[in-house]
């Protein structure tokens, strides 16, 4: 049961470690590439906080591989109003079949998918939407 790949004959077993091989390493590609977005996306965040009008008063990344993060929680954003205090964590992902696989890891966790190239401007209209819709509403100490 020999296959033809790459114009040299090899087992089906060969062939399979090769594709996982190849899947492996594409998978640590994409993971860099996701963490280089999380850095982009803090820094995003954190000269919203720094407006004039700041829409959040503190951006917290969480770290790779942390508590949070294995709960399904990269960021978190606090926003002090009128003696209380609204927080949200949620999580990000480039990949639509990431989105998926997260909440159904984490469905008590909203998890927004911010593909390459995406504009600044959605990054905070959306983490603003999360945050305005968070029932997460405690007094300030």
């Amino acid at each position: 049961m020999d296959t033809l790949f790459g114009g040299v004959q090899v087992s089906k077993r060969s062939s399979q470690k090769k594709w996982d091989a190849i899947n492996a390493r594409r998978g640590e590609r994409w993971g860099i590439v996701g963490r280089a977005v999380e850095l982009e996306v803090l820094q995003i965040l954190q000269e919203a906080k720094r407006d004039d009008s700041p829409i959040f008063d503190e951006v917290i990344r969480h770290e790779p591989n942390g508590r949070e993060d294995s709960e399904g929680k990269d960021f978190t954003v606090v926003r002090r109003r009128d003696g209380c205090c609204q927080s949200c964590s949620f999580g990000i992902t480039i990949s639509h079949h990431s989105l998926k696989e997260a909440m159904i890891l984490h469905p008590d966790v909203p998890q927004l998918h911010f593909p390459i190239g995406i504009k600044p401007e959605t990054i905070i209209r959306a983490v603003e939407r999360l945050l305005n819709n968070s029932p997460s509403v405690r007094l300030c100490q």
